[in-house]
């Protein structure tokens, strides 16, 4: 399948299953090609076993699976991740100072 992408896509038969599976091999390895309902639970797979970086993420499922902005989508992702935000430290940030009401006379 030639479409000016770099991408060699070709079908993989299995002997436990009749169904064929899509395969990239323009890289030398066999990177299984997903198509767009299946790409979220791959992510969401990967990804809640320890809710890693987006690099560490992205790096994990890369070397397994391939699909169109492939980056993009898990970075979207993992930033969007509720658990991984939760859990950041940041030390860096200051409140704002608050306005309080000041007495009227000095202890009393």
């Amino acid at each position: 399948m030639g479409s000016g992408t770099g991408l060699e896509l070709g079908p993989m038969y299995f002997a436990s299953s009749e169904k064929r599976l899509f395969c990239n091999a323009s890289t030398g390895t066999m990177h299984r090609y997903v198509t767009k309902p299946f790409r979220r639970q791959i992510f969401d797979n990967v990804h809640n076993l320890s809710h890693p970086s987006v690099k560490a993420t992205l790096k994990h499922i890369a070397t397994r699976f391939h699909w169109k902005y492939i980056n993009k989508d898990c970075g979207l992702w993992c930033k969007n991740c509720n658990q991984c935000q939760r859990s950041k430290v940041t030390l860096h940030t200051k409140s704002a100072a608050g306005n309080f009401p000041l007495p009227s006379a000095r202890f009393s």
